[in-house]
């Protein structure tokens, strides 16, 4: 759900949002691409991390903590998930999520 309200959150009034699920080998991707702002090379890397928010210069206008991305790198993480983006500033963002289709690493049956 974070995905999704940062697609919203971190684009124009026109929403353009793509949401798309695959399997992708043994695992199920899920996509969430946006047609927003974009996060620059440089900020990938830290977006994931606890109360980190992507610098605007003087706009403040978007609301949050930075926890956002925090909580859903480690929710993943507990359901042995993983998360990539890819992004360029003023084309938007990718979100791709890869949930591992092994029950037995889940100790439960799909």
């Amino acid at each position: 759900m974070n995905l999704m309200v940062n697609a919203c959150k971190y684009s124009p009034q026109k929403l353009d949002i793509t949401v798309s699920i695959q399997k992708v080998q043994k695992s199920t991707m899920i996509t969430i691409e946006d047609k927003g702002i974009g996060i620059a090379a440089g900020e990938k890397k830290k977006i994931f991390e606890k109360y980190y928010r992507v610098s605007s210069g003087n706009q403040h206008n978007t609301k949050g903590f930075g926890i956002g991305l925090y909580y859903v790198k480690e929710v993943l993480k507990a359901h042995h998930a993983t998360i990539s983006v890819e992004s360029e500033p003023g084309k938007g963002s990718r979100f791709c999520v890869l949930f591992p289709n092994d029950p037995k690493k889940h100790g439960t049956e799909y």
